[in-house]
């Protein structure tokens, strides 16, 4: 299968802030055109022997480009009587593509012994190239910056794992297992400063990463007429290190984690059924999370990485319920240690503004949703209601957020998906979202409604989608809060985003099974 997806979007954005223990304030204004275009084609083989073993292979391939423009102008207000004045133009060149290749072996699921062997392979690359150029008017003296980005990130990853199951009687099963994966990551990046009748400043470093993590698990699982359980055991050990090829720093980090869980369910009759989940684990950030890469986004702004991240611990209890077969019901409890969050902040003595991934708290959170599915008109129109209502609190801040921040997050949002099949090959629909207020460690999000819509043809072995979406709703509000700044900010959207994709479908796609061996979700 073949797709490819055209996103055009045009924005403008302005900022009024104002900053801690000062008289400062400033205004910003941005308006940004950018155009996005992806394109995935996949290949899904599947083989069954006359012994009943399974053979599976797939192929993944990705490629983004795109480009952003953003003209700016910000005026910063340093006192009364101070103020600086800067006109700018940034110009971002995207380049991103991704590859797997993944392989699994499944004996017969009807045999007392049953072995599963899996392999993938991850490849690609995140290339961007950025160009900022301002010009200041500080009282009638004008200084002009120029600024180059270049970030080149190379990376891979190769993911192992084997399974064994044991049928011991017609109620009870035995599983463990083994997986591993060994990946290494090459970023590289340049930061070049121009300034009129002064020297060039130049950033430049080069980092090798490489994390590899070795895993197993035990598993027992029992179920008869009206019950199901399963309680086991997962451990990994993680082996992680970032050097500089400039400085030689070097960044090491090695743990042992061990993650518990339980599960069981009780159906009481024909039309209920309750579940109770016990479970732990482990969220590790985006690989790009740790390059400290200096990426420049205005006199006033920047970001940059943190190779000290450390994973964030979870563990969670949730109790579920399912009536008439379609209204599920669920609240979860869910600790945290070590939230992954982009904390702002900002510098020592100055007005600029630095954003970097933090583990800033731990988190204990309450999560209620609901989800409920229908299908109608001889099942022409179909859809799916569903809402989610959290509140959390920060708990043992790891970091002095300074100002202003928020201590509790809460949230609440409802959305509701429809399809109907006008012909065989015609199929129309909407999507709607609503989010109240909402309030994040370091945000406050304005009420949120957006509306879109979708046109589905196909013709022989084309897929044509079109998709519109923010089509009445087109402004988003909110505050975002550092340590020193609380900056209200308005979003209006030109125009409604449009998005094509065209799909090209080589084999029979009412056949495909999923297949989830290999994990890439770290990588884009």
């Amino acid at each position: 299968m073949d797709t490819s997806d055209n996103v055009y979007d045009r924005k403008t954005t302005r900022e009024e802030s104002v900053y801690a223990n000062s008289s400062a304030s400033s205004l910003f204004d941005y308006n940004t055109d950018s155009r996005e275009n992806d394109y995935l084609g996949s290949l899904n083989l599947e083989w069954k022997t006359k012994q009943g073993h399974k053979f599976f292979g797939a192929a993944t391939g990705f490629y983004d480009n795109g480009r952003s423009n953003a003209k700016n102008a910000m005026i910063f207000h340093i006192d009364e009587q101070q103020r600086e004045h800067t006109q700018g133009i940034a110009t971002q060149n995207y380049d991103d593509d991704l590859y797997t290749v993944e392989m699994e072996f499944t004996s017969n699921d009807t045999l007392r012994h049953q072995h599963t062997i899996g392999y993938g392979v991850i490849w690609g690359k995140a290339h961007n190239n950025g160009i900022n150029s301002e010009v200041t008017d500080d009282y009638g003296d004008i200084s002009e910056l120029q600024h180059n980005t270049i970030n080149r990130h190379y990376g891979s990853q190769h993911q192992m794992k084997y399974n064994y199951k044991l049928l011991i009687n017609t109620s009870s099963t035995l599983k463990a297992g083994s997986h591993f994966s060994i990946g290494n990551i090459n970023p590289k990046s340049q930061f070049i400063e121009k300034e009129i009748m002064n020297e060039d400043f130049l950033y430049s470093d080069q980092y090798k990463m490489h994390e590899n993590v070795y895993g197993g698990f035990v598993e027992y699982d029992y179920k008869n007429k009206n019950i199901f359980m399963s309680v086991g055991l997962r451990l990994e050990y993680t082996d992680f290190s970032t050097i500089s090829r400039m400085n030689s720093q070097e960044y090491i980090y090695n743990r042992m984690d061990y993650f518990p869980f339980f599960s069981i369910k009780h159906k009481f009759s024909s039309v209920a059924d309750i579940s109770l989940r016990l479970a732990s684990g482990i969220e590790r950030p985006h690989f790009l999370d740790y390059v400290p890469n200096y990426r420049y986004i205005s006199k006033y702004a920047y970001s940059i990485g943190n190779p000290n991240l450390k994973p964030s611990r979870f563990y969670s209890a949730t109790v579920g319920g399912l009536l008439f077969d379609f209204l599920y019901l669920e609240l979860t409890y869910l600790h945290t240690k070590d939230i992954i969050s982009p904390i702002s902040k900002n510098e020592a003595n100055s007005f600029e503004e630095v954003t970097t991934p933090l583990n800033s708290s731990d988190e204990n959170r309450f999560v209620f949703q609901m989800s409920c599915p229908y299908v109608l008109l001889n099942n022409k129109l179909s859809g799916y209601l569903g809402t989610w209502l959290g509140y959390a609190k920060y708990t043992n801040l790891k970091i002095d957020l300074g100002e202003f921040y928020n201590m509790d997050l809460k949230g609440f949002y409802l959305t509701n998906q429809t399809q109907y099949e006008v012909l065989d090959n015609l199929n129309i629909g909407y999507n709607l979202y609503y989010q109240p207020k909402l309030y994040l460690q370091q945000a406050i999000g304005d009420p949120y409604f957006k509306l879109g819509f979708d046109v589905s043809y196909r013709i022989k072995r084309f897929d044509i989608g079109f998709n519109v979406s923010n089509i009445l709703n087109r402004m988003n509000k909110g505050v975002d809060l550092n340590d020193q700044a609380y900056t209200r900010y308005i979003i209006n959207k030109n125009q409604p985003i449009y998005s094509l994709t065209v799909k090209y479908n080589l084999g029979n796609t009412n056949k495909r099974k999923y297949h989830e061996i290999i994990d890439s979700s770290r990588f884009k």
